[in-house]
């Protein structure tokens, strides 16, 4: 079985040494005997750069997914109710994107790689994503996302930047 250690550490790894990281780990789960933790380990993807800033954010900081994810569902509680309530809402949603995008930023700098407008963006749409589905929730909370996530369309922009 794969250790939680060695799946963060994996996911820790920069997406131009990932490649190599995994299948360094399954060449050792292997002769570890554990055929299965390989071929799981085999089986990752390696991360776009939007989802391993937002990986290194969780990691370092789950407080502010944790607060990223209440602002998010307050928001959804917010929808078609009291408009004052739903400003108040969007303006907490829109600084837990920006303090998730923050960290995720100031976590890669730390690496010496920075990041484009576009993985910004990318990073804005995975976070709304994960504040309406759960298994990207968890993923955002294991820091173990590997693509850029869409959110769903409901009809109605939520903290548009």
């Amino acid at each position: 079985m794969v250790a939680d250690a060695d799946i963060r550490a994996l996911y820790q790894t920069p997406p131009d040494e990932f490649v190599a990281a995994r299948n360094a780990l399954a060449k050792r789960l292997r002769s570890d005997g554990d055929k299965e933790g390989a071929k799981d380990i085999a089986a990752r993807r390696r991360p776009t750069m939007p989802a391993w800033a937002l990986d290194r954010a969780a990691r370092s900081a789950p407080a502010i997914i944790d607060d990223l994810l209440s602002a998010g569902a307050a928001l959804r509680d917010a929808v078609g109710g009291d408009a004052s309530a739903m400003r108040a809402a969007e303006g907490s949603h829109r600084a837990a994107i920006d303090a998730v995008i923050a960290q995720a930023t100031a976590r890669v700098e730390d690496t010496g790689r920075s990041l484009t407008l576009v993985h910004r963006q990318r990073m804005i749409e995975t976070l709304r994503a994960a504040v309406l589905d759960d298994d990207a929730a968890d993923q955002l909370r294991a820091g173990t996302l590997d693509a850029d996530l869409e959110a769903p369309a409901l009809g109605f922009a939520v903290g548009d930047e």
